[in-house]
C-alpha cells in the first residue's frame, strides 16, 4: 500500500497494456491533460473526447521505436534519481491511481518519492526531449500533467526527472511544488470536460492547429455523403477567406524558405558546418541522404 491509497484514491494494477488501454477510456489521464486544456504538442481536445466516447481507440505506442526506447531509458533515468537521492525512498508505481473524490481524474505514475521533510511526492521521468523546451524550466504541458497527478495524490511535491538533449542526451532534475492556483486551473477544465462533453456526450468546442485534428475529423465523418449544405454565416465566409489567404501565404513562405536554405548550403559547402556569434548551422548529410540544414540557436533568451 501507497501513501493516500484508499482514503485519495484507488489502484488498479494492469496485466499487460490491453488492461491498460481499457482502464485509461474511463477517465482522464496525466497525458491526457495538456490535450484538454489545448497546449499540447501532439493531441487535441476533440481526439480525447472521441476516445473517452468511444469513438476511436487511443493509438497503442508500445511498439513504436521512440517509445519502447523511452521506456527502457526509464528504469536507467530511476537509477540515476536513486544515487542521487539515496534518502528519498523512490519506487515504480505499477497502476492506475483513480481518486475517489473525483473518479474520472486518473493517474499512471512513473514513481512515488519520499523526502526527509516533504513528505511523499510523485516522480516523473522524461526522455528524449529537444533543449530549447526546457530552456525555462519544465514543459507547460509537462506541468499540467504533474499538476494533475497533484491532484490525484494529494503530495506536496512532484520531482521530474529528464534526460534531455539535441546532440547527446544529458541528466536534468526539476523540482514541481504543489501550486494551490495551478491546481485549481486544471482540476477545473478537467472537470468540466469531463462533466460537460464526455458524460453529455457533446463535441468540444476548442479547436487547435495540429494535424491530427484534421486526422479526427476525417475519420469522424469520412462516411457522409450529404447534399451541399447552404450557409450566410460570417463566420463560415471569413475562414474560407483566410485559408485562402493563407494557402498564398504558405506557397511563398516556402519558396523563401527553400531559396535561403539553398543559400546557407553554398555558404557551409563542404564544411560540416557554420558557427556564428547567435547560431551553430549544420548540414546534415550522406551519400544516400539530404537531411537538409539545420539550425541552433546559441541565445537563451
Amino acid at each position: 500500500m501507497i501513501r493516500g491509497e484508499g482514503s485519495r484514491f484507488t489502484l488498479t494494477r494492469c496485466v499487460d497494456n490491453d488492461g491498460w488501454l481499457e482502464a485509461r477510456k474511463h477517465g482522464i489521464g496525466g497525458s491526457d491533460v495538456a490535450a484538454v486544456m489545448g497546449i499540447s504538442p501532439w493531441k487535441s481536445p476533440l481526439e480525447v473526447w472521441l476516445e473517452k466516447t468511444g469513438r476511436a481507440d487511443a493509438p497503442d505506442l508500445s511498439d513504436k521505436e521512440s517509445v519502447a526506447m523511452g521506456t527502457e531509458l526509464e528504469s536507467v533515468v530511476l537509477d540515476m534519481y536513486r544515487r542521487r537521492h539515496p534518502d528519498h525512498a523512490a519506487q515504480r508505481v505499477n497502476a492506475i491511481l483513480t481518486s475517489t473524490v473525483r473518479p474520472w481524474a486518473q493517474a499512471s505514475l512513473d514513481g512515488i518519492v519520499r523526502d526527509p521533510e516533504l513528505g511523499w511526492g510523485v516522480l516523473e521521468i522524461k526522455t528524449g526531449s529537444k533543449e530549447s523546451e526546457w530552456a525555462d524550466g519544465v514543459p507547460l504541458h509537462y506541468l499540467t500533467q504533474v499538476t494533475h497527478y497533484l491532484s490525484v495524490t494529494g503530495y506536496a511535491f512532484a520531482d521530474v526527472a529528464a534526460l534531455i538533449g539535441d546532440f547527446g542526451l544529458h541528466y536534468h532534475e526539476y523540482r514541481v511544488m504543489r501550486d494551490e492556483e495551478d491546481l485549481k486551473a486544471v482540476v477545473e477544465r478537467v472537470d468540466e470536460f469531463w462533466a460537460d462533453y464526455v458524460e453529455k456526450d457533446k463535441m468540444p468546442p476548442y479547436v487547435t492547429a495540429l494535424p491530427s485534428e484534421g486526422k479526427a475529423l476525417y475519420e469522424l465523418y469520412k462516411h457522409s455523403d450529404g447534399e451541399m449544405e447552404p450557409s450566410d454565416a460570417e463566420m463560415t465566409e471569413w475562414l474560407a477567406a483566410h485559408v485562402l489567404e493563407a494557402s498564398e501565404q504558405e506557397q511563398e513562405v516556402k519558396k523563401r524558405k527553400t531559396e535561403w536554405t539553398n543559400q546557407l548550403k553554398r555558404l557551409v559547402n563542404e564544411h560540416k558546418g557554420i558557427i556564428t556569434p547567435d547560431h551553430i548551422i549544420t548540414w546534415v548529410r550522406s551519400e544516400k541522404r539530404d537531411s537538409g540544414i539545420r539550425i541552433k540557436s546559441k541565445r537563451r533568451d
